[in-house]
This record gives C-alpha cells, structure tokens and sequence, in this order.
C-alpha cells in the first residue's frame, strides 16, 4: 500500500514514490502526504540525489567543510550533500549555490546525468536533455525546459537512475578515458543495495513501461 495519502496504487509515479520512500531517500510530510505536484528546492534535490547515488556516508564526513559557497555555511543542513556533489562534480563551484531556491528542471537533469558519471558526454543543454533520454530518464518526468522541477518530476527521474549503468573514469596506461565497464556500478549497488530478479531488499522493483 501507499505511504502516501495523495499518492494511490493507481498513480504513474507510485512505483518511484513507494520505492524511494522504502529506501530512505525521499521523505513525505508530517501528514503523510508527499505532494507530487509542489515544487522542490535545490539543496533537497540534492540532498535525495546523493543519498540515491550512494554518497550518504561521504556526505557525512564532508559536513563540517566549507563548501566554497557564499550562501551555505557549515551549520546548513545541507551542507554536507553539496560538499559531496562538489568532490564528485556534480555541481560547478560558483559564487552561490541558492539552496533554498527552487529547482529547475534541467538542473534536475543535468545534475542527474552527472551525478550518473556521464558529464564528459554532455557539453550542452541539449546533449543533457538527449543523454537523459538515451538513458531512460524521463520515463514520467515529463516536463519542459524553464518549468520549476516537481517532486514526481524528481521521484521519476531519480527512480529511473537507480539502476542505470555508471560511466567511469579509467586508467589505461598513461590514457584516461571515460566509459561504462563490464562490471559497472549503479546507484543501488554504489549503496551497498542488492537488485535481483525484480527485488530490491525485498521491495517490488518494476520498471516504468517505455
């Protein structure tokens, strides 16, 4: 059953909702709502995304660093999540951050992609938005370039990513580059999280039909 009182069985985005809830990485309201259709700030995105890609305990340790950022002091809650993306570039350092700012869908996108290993692929705009489809990201996130990201929007597209292969970077000599091993990693098992048959944990895993 649902653990959301606005998200029903019948819903397209059950299925990312419920999971990532069993997981621990997208929390609802105190009064079990996980409003879809609300918009989400940036540091929350983040904070779901890097728990998602395994980085909690990374996220741990970075939390008492400065991030660089003007506008997120230690004492930010998030601040250990975004120190997290910043060591593994998923976000660029600027000036600011603005965690409590709204997010965007295509720095939903472009954060996604990157946390997935595939920023090397991407220099544009439209190559994040191709790479996301290429890799089945959209599947229920939906949404157009300018749009304020919504949480389904999120839920979707970090339910898409979970068990996506990770591009990485390798060391062939004195040759980097950047591709997709034969044993890659995934956010699930990046997390230390089993994906079997269906299963993940014992939690119904079925993919988003195409």
């Amino acid at each position: 059953s649902s653990p959301f009182t606005d998200v029903s069985e019948a819903d397209n985005s059950f299925e990312a909702f419920y999971i990532l809830n069993q997981l621990g990485y997208l929390k609802g309201y105190s009064d079990n709502t996980a409003r879809p259709d609300a918009e989400i700030k940036r540091a929350e995105f983040l904070a779901v995304l890097m728990k998602a890609a395994g980085y909690e305990d990374a996220s741990v340790i970075l939390s008492e660093n400065e991030s660089g950022f003007a506008d997120v002091p230690v004492s930010h809650w998030a601040n250990g999540y975004i120190n997290a993306a910043l060591n593994r570039e998923i976000i660029p350092l600027d000036n600011e951050f603005r965690p409590s700012d709204t997010l965007s869908f295509e720095d939903a996108i472009k954060y996604t992609v990157n946390a997935l290993g595939y920023k090397s692929e991407c220099n544009t705009l439209i190559d994040y938005l191709i790479k996301a489809m290429d890799l089945g990201l959209l599947d229920g996130a939906e949404q157009s370039v300018g749009d304020i990201a919504t949480r389904e929007t999120v839920a979707n597209l970090i339910y898409n990513a979970l068990d996506v292969p990770n591009m990485e970077m390798l060391n062939y000599g004195t040759e980097i580059v950047y591709e997709v091993p034969t044993n890659y990693h995934t956010f699930l098992s990046n997390a230390g999280i089993a994906k079997a048959k269906g299963t993940v944990e014992e939690i119904s895993f079925a993919p988003q039909s195409k």
